[in-house]
């Protein structure tokens, strides 16, 4: 959700999100944004969604993504607007209750928005695991620096193994992504 304006990037394709609107990049998507420089009161809220976090409600999720349509977006749109003041103000069991709006946000994602990929992407590789465990430790880790000895260590791999398997399966060198 978006108060001003964002650019984001998916690959090579740039789209700027205006002013309420959202966007949704799957767990395969290789995505950054950036704020227009211009631009001072920018309000931009990121729900991340772990890969096992769904996985656990779909196990068939890596045969999918997610588009959004008019319904669900209009949907995710009022319950994400909904967690501002809930954020904000902090009440009591306010936990509970973003809990809840993460559990409608995954059931409306699920049962509107879920869509057969076309083609393979690096869910279909072999060993995706790897990669996904990395993105997610990456995720979880960003506020740190993570360097590529951390990682691989927690991967299981040898450095020059991981940041060659990295490379294939995404597209982009671990210390790129890193950065993104």
């Amino acid at each position: 959700m978006v108060r001003g304006e964002l650019d984001a990037k998916f690959g090579k394709r740039s789209v700027c999100i205006k002013n309420g609107d959202m966007y949704l990049a799957n767990s395969d998507e290789l995505h950054e944004t950036s704020t227009p420089e211009y631009i001072d009161n920018n309000y931009h809220i990121v729900i991340l969604l772990s890969y096992d976090f769904i996985k656990s409600f779909y196990k068939k999720i890596d045969d999918y993504k997610f588009v959004l349509n008019g319904r669900a977006k209009d949907e995710l749109s009022q319950i994400i607007r909904g967690m501002i003041p809930v954020v904000e103000d902090k009440p009591t069991f306010y936990q509970l209750s973003l809990n809840i709006d993460i559990i409608k946000i995954c059931k409306i994602l699920l049962t509107d928005c879920l869509v057969k990929k076309d083609n393979v992407s690096f869910s279909n590789m072999p060993n995706v695991g790897y990669a996904k465990k990395a993105i997610s430790y990456i995720e979880e880790n960003y506020k740190n620096e993570i360097t590529l000895d951390d990682i691989s260590s927690y991967i299981g791999l040898t450095p020059t193994y991981f940041s060659n398997y990295f490379k294939k399966a995404t597209n982009c060198t671990f210390m790129y992504f890193c950065r993104g």
